[in-house]
């Protein structure tokens, strides 16, 4: 399990995240339950693509590189530090050999990946993430912040990824299970999730891919970016709601999970904001406060 754990931080970094706001130039602080400390936050130790769903603390030795994949040597006598930054250490031959030996340390491991805008996140995202990782044992799902969701950019204006992230990672504080992914903000540009299952088969060597998305987005399947080789890399799960028919791709394997038909989305959330009308139940109190502070979905903001 310590083996287990210190590669599930290889898609964990602490780092300083950019102050959150719709403009980058005019970004508000946070405070408060949403607030996100600038130093020392917990959006974790070594590689930066998700946070823990809850504070797991610092698993602490060297970071380094092999390819594109940073693995994190544990070192006990260096258990609350990370060497991460301009002046870490660069490796030792033993640590880069310990790091190669973890290769297939996820053998066994079932990891989902649920990407999406979450412009906001809702508790329908919650209850799905919850309901699906139950129905197929999975050890984790990721909750993938899109940096540029492809299909949406230009279609209407969008939430800088920043304020996204913060709101994923606030919904997910206490989801055991669940974590926020942050790799395709950190990889910038277009998000395309067969780049993403391409890195994550990497840095998660053995582990058993799942792709989950919504009953619409499984209807489009078939306009994804590489469709093909997201179905190679994963296994397709879509959420069936009942009373709501599904068509699919016969030309693909799906797993269905059956989830409470919730009647909410991140369209009518920002039509609630833009009127004036209550949020309450519908969000996790900490995004609330969070798209109260940041100002989000008001008109003209």
């Amino acid at each position: 399990m310590e083996s287990f754990m210190a590669l599930v931080l290889n898609f964990l970094g602490r780092r300083q995240i950019p102050r959150m706001g719709v403009s980058s130039d005019t970004s508000p602080r946070l405070s408060g339950r949403g607030a996100l400390r600038d130093k020392g936050s917990t959006v974790s130790p070594c590689w930066r693509w998700v946070r823990t769903s809850r504070s797991w603390g610092l698993l602490g030795g060297t970071c380094h590189s092999t390819t594109s994949v940073k693995f994190c040597h544990s070192n006990s006598e260096n258990s609350d530090k990370v060497n991460d930054g301009p002046h870490a250490q660069a490796p030792t031959l033993a640590a880069v050999q310990h790091a190669n030996e973890q290769v297939g340390a996820f053998t066994g491991r079932r990891i989902g990946l649920f990407g999406g805008t979450f412009d906001p996140p809702h508790v329908g995202h919650l209850v799905t993430a919850v309901n699906v990782r139950h129905a197929l044992r999975l050890d984790e799902i990721i909750l993938m912040v899109a940096n540029e969701p492809w299909q949406k950019v230009g279609s209407r204006p969008i939430s800088s990824a920043a304020a996204r992230l913060a709101m994923v990672e606030a919904a997910v504080a206490d989801v055991p299970g669940v974590v926020a992914g942050r790799h395709e903000i950190e990889q910038g540009g277009p998000s395309f999730t067969a780049d993403t299952l391409s890195a994550l088969a990497h840095a998660c060597s053995g582990a058993t891919l799942f792709t989950i998305m919504g009953d619409d987005a499984a209807a489009r399947f078939e306009t994804w970016d590489r469709y093909t080789d997201v179905a190679r890399a994963s296994t397709l799960v879509v959420v069936d709601r009942p009373g709501a028919p599904v068509h699919l791709s016969a030309n693909f394997a799906w797993e269905r999970v059956e989830v409470p038909r919730l009647d909410v989305s991140s369209t009518d959330l920002r039509d609630r904001v833009r009127d004036g009308r209550p949020l309450d139940y519908l969000v996790t109190t900490p995004v609330l406060e969070l798209i109260s502070q940041l100002g989000l979905y008001r008109e003209g903001g």
